[in-house]
């Protein structure tokens, strides 16, 4: 008698990340920053907690500028502000970012649904990265790559808009084996309120 036997993929974890209205560091200047030095010394930056490449806004002005680095925790460059103004004892919002890492040692395929809503003055990004270095935590960017074009068709990743929703699925099925992964979700806002949520359900098979 013929028998077949019915192999069950288990789900050995269930990440669920749930964030609200999530706002960078939003502080005034001091009166030595300029057009394109964010000088405060009592604010505490690092890369953990600024997402470098995105745009910080200047609120007084409404002027914007791309954060191009953290020289250290007092200082950050970034472009010109747009028109032209300063930063200096000026208002500022830095755009925020957070890290999840997803162990995948092991692990062959992981399914990521998303849901996320950007309120008035936001603007929000998802992106993914894979690394095979025990070294890569969710402190920065450093010994991850970059995997977004990947597994979510773009190299800018999920990208959502002012007033708008967008959910969807990322299924990644690789017959390969990544120690772990990372998304990386950032947030833009333009003014000091803070409008936005995020829930991604993270399911890991084997």
């Amino acid at each position: 008698m013929e028998t077949t036997e019915i192999v069950y993929k288990t789900y050995p974890s269930e990440i669920v990340i749930s964030e609200n209205n999530l706002l960078g560091t939003n502080l005034t200047a001091d009166a030595g920053a300029d057009t394109n030095t964010i000088l405060d010394i009592s604010a505490d930056f690092s890369v953990s907690n600024v997402a470098v490449g995105y745009p910080v806004w200047q609120i007084d002005d409404a002027e914007s500028a791309t954060v191009n680095s953290v020289t250290d925790v007092t200082t950050i460059e970034t472009s010109t502000l747009t028109g032209a103004a300063s930063f200096s004892s000026a208002e500022y919002v830095l755009p925020s970012v957070n890290r999840y890492v997803i162990d995948s040692v092991d692990i062959r395929h992981i399914t990521i649904q998303y849901d996320l809503t950007a309120g008035a003055n936001t603007t929000m990004y998802l992106k993914i990265y894979g690394s095979l270095s025990n070294a890569a935590n969710d402190d920065s960017d450093n010994n991850w790559i970059d995997m977004s074009s990947d597994i979510l068709d773009d190299a800018s990743g999920i990208i959502v808009t002012t007033s708008t929703t967008q959910s969807g699925l990322a299924i990644i099925g690789e017959e390969v084996t990544m120690t772990k992964y990372m998304l990386k979700l950032v947030v833009v806002n333009s003014t000091h309120t803070a409008a936005n949520s995020a829930r991604v359900i993270i399911k890991k098979s084997l």
